[in-house]
């Protein structure tokens, strides 16, 4: 290890020395030189800087014309995996190079970051050189960016281990014809047109742009030139997510605003008005259905969700990809079911079982969860949702939620002795709940993203359900694949993290079991037929069919084994994606069918 770091440290002073020379006679070429060093490793975002000051440009302005064409990167590191990557321009606007790709192998080699290179570092596994598509587009630079002044590589290495990397040297290339932004003409579905000054926001604030949306309701094609009946308006947006960030297309809240800056409702492409709205990127679901499929599912059984929309995203005149505009659950339930009436006295509250992440407010139920870690499930106060009244809120939200918490852990301790319960909660929405999960077999839904909200003088509900793209066979681990086996069973003997025995206990009373069991024969018979899911899913994939081609050629993430999600040799198409979507959820619902009885005997 000593001896490792000891020859990057000699190799890094040899070549900066050259590099004077070299680096003064290739910007006489459009090319422009930095001298790397150590990288850092203090915990945070942009860990250590690195610049080249570019000067003489034939324009200051990038343009499709003359522009950035080409970023190398020579660096030496014993974990690629743990290296983040951005540029950023004079002028602050900057793009992803790359974020946690590939395995947990070492690099040694040149780096060439271009748009029109043939292989993605998103998807590319080591050795790692040669020429690679970025996680962003260099062609966002060339859309009136300014060339000369200070740009800064920005390097965070998450490794935690004893060794260092180290930046042998960066260049930037300025050329003629460079990538430029490439949006699109029109579409079938609705068009989101955002421009924001800033080109990666963080996750960490709001950044202030933009947002046009051309909706035609009558079904005719959405062109990008109809500006006359496009809605335009103000939106400050954020990078959301947890796993998701590390993938290069990012998902975004949004905040509509008016005048003052006031959050403003509005209604976009057909969904009721509201002022706070979620663009999901979902690119590792590559039906591209699986989340609006799982919502109206859960809709029909009577559960109170949320509403979407499939759209495709132009940002900053380059065409992302199809997404999925939506509702924000916690918003939703303050506009659907507490009618936006403001009760900042812990006498209706919303709380979110998830992640424990720095700034969220909560706290840890005090009870271990029934998994072989044994950790505590960490419970997020998503309403009030400002932080002041929250934290206030705290002691009140926390004892009455913990008389549910207290109540089931008894009940699956003692399931013929203790179901207090039962008083607490709204039986049927809990119902709802493990029934859509269990369908759809979502590895998450029990532990993550998990809503739950308490009306005044009203019951705990569960709900909306969110976030289904690693659900319905899209998971390479802990069986998520498979479906056969009920998944709230097999949650219980996973070491894993915050999985609550709420579930099994609730399956435990044989009143809940039996009411489970007579709901989902009672929907097997309608609205989860065979046939409803078959005519779900085609009514999206008519929707989706024209748009798929171009999406998939943007982000070739076909066949692909990456990230965790499931990957077959035999699924190498869109089309191939949904058939194996089709039979995962017409298998499942068949094996539940088969073992539905099981849970009263």
């Amino acid at each position: 290890m000593k001896k490792f770091a000891f020859g990057l440290l000699a190799l890094t002073v040899i070549c900066s020395l050259s590099f004077y020379v070299w680096s003064s006679f290739n910007e006489r070429d459009g090319i422009y030189t930095g001298i790397g060093s150590v990288i850092k490793k203090t915990p945070g975002l942009d860990t250590t800087s690195f610049a080249i000051n570019v000067s003489g440009l034939k324009q200051d302005l990038l343009d499709g014309h003359f522009g950035l064409t080409e970023v190398i990167v020579n660096l030496k590191h014993q974990n690629f995996y743990n290296i983040d990557m951005y540029l950023e321009a004079p002028n602050g606007e900057r793009v992803e190079l790359n974020c946690q790709s590939g395995g947990y192998d070492p690099i040694s080699k040149k780096l060439i970051f271009k748009d029109d290179a043939k292989r993605s570092i998103f998807i590319e596994k080591s050795p790692y050189q040669g020429e690679y598509k970025p996680f962003g587009f260099l062609a966002w630079f060339n859309n009136r960016c300014q060339g000369n002044g200070n740009w800064r590589l920005k390097i965070v290495d998450t490794n935690k281990s004893k060794g260092r990397g180290v930046l042998l040297y960066w260049q930037l290339k300025f050329g003629n014809n460079p990538p430029a932004p490439k949006a699109i003409a029109s579409s079938n579905l609705p068009l989101i047109v955002i421009n924001c000054p800033l080109i990666s926001p963080k996750k960490v604030h709001d950044a202030k742009a933009t947002m046009k949306v051309i909706f035609n309701e009558n079904g005719q094609v959405n062109l990008l030139s109809d500006t006359a009946s496009a809605l335009t308006i103000p939106i400050e947006l954020k990078m959301r997510g947890n796993s998701s960030t590390i993938l290069p297309r990012k998902s975004y809240s949004l905040k509509l605003k008016g005048k003052k800056q006031k959050l403003k409702e509005v209604s976009i492409a057909g969904i009721k008005p509201t002022s706070e709205w979620i663009l999901g990127s979902n690119l590792m679901d590559r039906s591209l259905i699986r989340n609006p499929l799982t919502y109206t599912l859960f809709k029909n059984i009577g559960g109170n969700s949320i509403e979407s929309k499939l759209c495709e995203v132009i940002w900053n005149n380059q065409y992302m990809g199809v997404y999925l505009l939506s509702e924000k659950p916690d918003y939703s339930i303050v506009q659907n079911v507490f009618n936006k009436e403001k009760i900042n006295t812990g006498e209706q509250y919303i709380v979110c079982k998830d992640n424990h992440e720095d700034g969220k407010i909560g706290w840890y139920s005090r009870h271990k969860n029934y998994t072989k870690v044994g950790k505590k499930s960490f419970i997020i106060i998503k309403y009030p949702d400002k932080q002041r009244i929250a934290r206030k809120l705290i002691p009140i939200i926390k004892k009455d939620f913990s008389r549910f918490d207290d109540a089931l852990v008894n009940s699956f301790d003692n399931p013929s002795v203790d179901t207090s319960y039962r008083s607490l909660i709204d039986m049927q929405s809990f119902i709802n709940y493990i029934l859509i999960n269990e369908l759809t077999k979502n590895n998450d839904g029990y532990k993550l993203s998990c809503f739950m909200y308490k009306p005044k003088n009203g019951t705990l509900h569960v709900g909306p359900v969110w976030d289904f793209d690693r659900a319905l066979g899209n998971l390479n681990s802990d069986g998520a694949s498979l479906a056969e086996g009920w998944n709230y069973k097999f949650l219980e003997e996973r070491a894993t993290n915050g999985n609550p025995k709420w579930w099994p206990a609730l399956m435990k009373d044989s009143l809940f079991a039996k009411t489970f069991t007579t709901t989902w024969k009672d929907k097997r018979k309608n609205v989860i037929s065979d046939a409803s899911i078959n005519h779900q899913i085609d009514s999206l994939v008519q929707l989706t069919n024209n748009v798929a081609a171009r999406n998939f050629n943007l982000w070739p993430v076909l066949g692909i084994n990456n990230s965790g999600f499931y990957y077959s040799p035999e699924v190498k198409s869109f089309t191939d994606e949904i058939n194996y979507l089709r039979n995962f959820i017409l298998n499942r619902a068949h094996w539940i069918d088969a073992h539905i009885n099981e849970l009263i005997k």
